[in-house]
């Protein structure tokens, strides 16, 4: 199953602004399904070094995310970085990006510790040792 066409354009949006970025590089992606597990997948993965810091992103793409949506997306997040963490030395990241992230969203989102993206430039990752934040306004629903 391949990624849709915005899901796509919301990785690549989120694949700029981390490439924009002082101190970060991404070193790997997988995008269409990254396999965390035999019955689990997410949307993508990226492995990050941040400042030295090596860091996986594990992703989960949406249209719009408001807070009813967070207690859904939180646990298959969580559930996917346990998974995940027992395959990796990185700090795992579970993520979301999307084209718009409502303001609640975003703080229940940083409240779990869960990073976010969105198109309008705004990003949340909470990685040991390397906590990046960018607050942008809200972008218009796609």
């Amino acid at each position: 199953m391949n990624i849709h066409r915005q899901e796509a354009a919301i990785l690549q949006a989120l694949l700029d602004v981390i490439r924009g970025l002082q101190h970060v590089e991404a070193s790997s992606i997988k995008a269409h399904e990254a396999q965390i597990s035999s019955n689990r997948r997410l949307d993508a993965a990226i492995e990050l070094s941040i400042a030295g810091k090596n860091v996986l992103l594990l992703i989960e793409l949406k249209k719009e995310v408001f807070p009813r949506d967070v207690a859904q997306i939180a646990w298959q997040l969580k559930r996917g970085k346990s998974m995940e963490h027992q395959l990796s030395t990185a700090a795992i990241v579970p993520m979301v990006a999307a084209a718009s992230i409502s303001k609640g969203a975003r703080e229940i989102l940083q409240q779990e510790n869960i990073g976010f993206f969105d198109i309008g430039g705004s990003l949340f990752i909470p990685a040991p040792g390397a906590y990046l934040f960018i607050d942008r306004p809200v972008p218009k629903a796609v």
